[in-house]
């Protein structure tokens, strides 16, 4: 299993977007693919984002596409949420919230763990 890890704001570097394709590229070839947002990378799994508005490409249409890799497990840390003052409204549709102590059980069993 692949555990992508994406950390980093999503407009104040490529990581987050360098992330988001790496899980869609394991993905395309058949790979387990568990994506996690924690810390700062939880503002790239709002729903409404305005990347334009940095003359960046908008994330939100390539978290849009999971599903259709089959990426079924993508989570968000809830502490880093709350953190941030963000609630379970203001993510994405694709993604689930969950508490630190299940992703953190979930990358001790990753066979390959990416953090960006």
């Amino acid at each position: 299993m692949f555990a992508i890890v994406i950390r980093h704001s999503p407009y104040s570097s490529q990581l987050a977007r360098e992330g988001l394709e790496a899980a869609l590229a394991c993905a395309a070839f058949g790979q387990d693919v568990r994506l996690y947002f924690l810390d700062e990378g939880v503002w790239a799994a709002l729903a409404q984002q305005q990347g334009q508005l940095n003359n960046r490409k908008d994330l939100g249409k390539m978290l849009g596409a999971l599903s259709l890799y089959d990426i079924e497990h993508a989570y968000v840390d809830l502490d880093s949420l709350q953190r941030r003052g963000l609630s379970l409204s203001d993510i994405h549709t694709e993604l689930q919230v969950v508490e630190s102590s299940h992703w953190q059980q979930q990358l001790r069993q990753a066979t390959h763990v990416l953090s960006f």
